[in-house]
């Protein structure tokens, strides 16, 4: 256990230095970003023939998502930890042009792959969406609803910045069936948005949209809130609830933040524990938040402990009259569901198969090359667990067990064993959590995590990094 715990901890520790890995330790990250170097390099035809040979052979209707993605920004917000690519003034339009070129030759390359599939769920997101201009969100949403089919109750959920929605493109959202709009607003306050390099941003910009939007009959409009940014209060971040709801959201859906360690450095003097106190003082305004919701729109509910621990969600609908704690729409995939992503850094995964990721999208979407995992079944496994822990911060094992056909106790025996007797992790009626200590310390939960991983993978990539240039 102690050799093992060392290795791992000298593993995060080159990931840090050596691989540039400057995400919040997302346990996800591990096979998203591809940390301990399983890939190999693959063509835009090989993925097609994996996906083609999927779905002929093995393909039982399970559910596949289509995520799409517009990678541009007009800023780059301080604390964004995704690829994003800032326009060149001037070249705004062939940027964008290029590619959705790009993109949209992609799809038709997939086209006939997917004839006999209706994705279950679509999200286009960003990046901005709403940042490409009015004919461009018509002709990409026509060529897209024209290659793909959806089923009939799919969600369709279009990502959006106030500044860039119009009323056309309000129109345009309805017209194509968009049925979620999800909004970024993050703060209300100016004082806020400024230190976060996003005051391009007016009140005007989102209560416009909001008045759009509830003009059509959309299933959700539902407005992203980061708790912890630099600047804000909790005051400030109670008034951008209360204003938000009564002007036309249905929903809200709270993020933690997750600092990078440069926004750190710029803000809480490079320190998790100077970051963590500070998000102890909107902990306990959720409890007011939740009263004055009550008395609005709300049945009472208790404040959930984990609002601190990672990057969940939680999401307050008061079009359905209840509160769920999201899954951060991350890619609900793994053992369960298929993700086809198509954009720049795309990542996506073919159930039981390969779990693969784009490079830089070529303006010759047939030069396009993707690194791909390919998933015996303990990675399949492994990577199930990681997603539930990372989106949920515990593991039911009876749904481990319905999705995978194996008890966790038994797939997992040795790992398990150990971090139970360090008082790491425990099973409480049939449910995996993380201890007290730990549960509100994500580089912590991520080197619990790596036990999962065999130590002869930790081993190697260590070597890989302390001999890599």
């Amino acid at each position: 256990m102690e050799k093992k715990y060392k290795s791992i901890d000298l593993l995060t520790k080159l990931l840090r230095k050596k691989y540039k890995y400057n995400n919040n330790f997302f346990l996800t990250d591990i096979f998203d970003q591809d940390l301990l170097n399983y890939s190999k390099q693959y063509s835009i035809e090989e993925i097609r023939n994996i996906w083609l040979d999927y779905i002929e052979k093995k393909w039982k209707n399970e559910f596949i998502n289509l995520y799409l993605s517009v990678p541009f920004c007009k800023r780059k917000c301080s604390f964004c930890i995704y690829a994003t690519n800032i326009l060149i003034p001037g070249k705004e339009n062939q940027q964008k042009e290029e590619y959705l070129k790009s993109v949209l030759d992609m799809l038709d390359y997939y086209k006939e792959i997917f004839q006999k599939v209706e994705f279950n769920s679509f999200f286009f997101w960003g990046g901005t969406p709403s940042i490409l201009d009015e004919d461009q969100l018509e002709q990409v949403s026509e060529k897209l609803y024209g290659l793909a089919k959806f089923k009939e109750w799919c969600e369709k959920t279009i990502e959006c910045n106030p500044d860039s929605v119009t009323k056309k493109k309000v129109e345009i959202f309805h017209k194509y069936g968009y049925n979620r709009i999800s909004m970024w607003v993050q703060s209300l306050s100016q004082e806020t948005l400024r230190t976060v390099n996003r005051d391009y941003q007016t009140e005007k910009h989102v209560f416009d949209a909001l008045k759009w939007m509830s003009q059509y009959d959309f299933k959700e409009i539902s407005v992203d809130l980061i708790y912890g940014l630099a600047g804000d209060s909790p005051e400030k971040f109670k008034d951008s609830v209360i204003r938000l709801l009564e002007n036309g959201a249905t929903s809200i859906i709270f993020y933690c933040l997750q600092p990078t360690r440069l926004y750190l450095k710029n803000y809480f003097d490079d320190d998790l524990d100077v970051y963590q106190e500070y998000l102890e003082w909107f902990f306990h305004i959720f409890h007011e938040i939740n009263d004055l919701l009550e008395k609005k729109w709300l049945p009472t509910i208790d404040v959930p402990e984990n609002i601190m621990s990672n990057a969940n969600g939680i999401k307050y609908s008061i079009k359905d009259h209840n509160i769920i704690f999201s899954e951060r729409y991350r890619y609900n995939a793994g053992i369960d569901s298929s993700v086809l992503g198509i954009w720049h850094h795309a990542n996506s995964i073919i159930k039981d198969n390969i779990h693969y990721h784009s490079l830089p999208l070529d303006k010759d979407f047939r030069k396009n090359e993707f690194k791909g995992v390919l998933f015996n079944e303990r990675m399949a496994k492994t990577y199930y667990i990681y997603n539930k822990l990372t989106n949920k911060n515990h593991l039911k094992l009876k749904e481990y067990k319905k999705e995978v056909w194996s008890e966790f106790t038994d797939d997992f025996h040795e790992e398990y064993r150990e971090l139970e007797k360090k008082w790491l992790m425990y099973i409480e009626k049939n449910v995996l959590y993380f201890s007290d200590t730990i549960k509100n310390n994500a580089k912590e939960k991520f080197m619990v995590g790596l036990f999962f991983i065999d130590m002869e993978d930790i081993k190697k990539r260590i070597y890989d990094l302390l001999w890599s240039k």
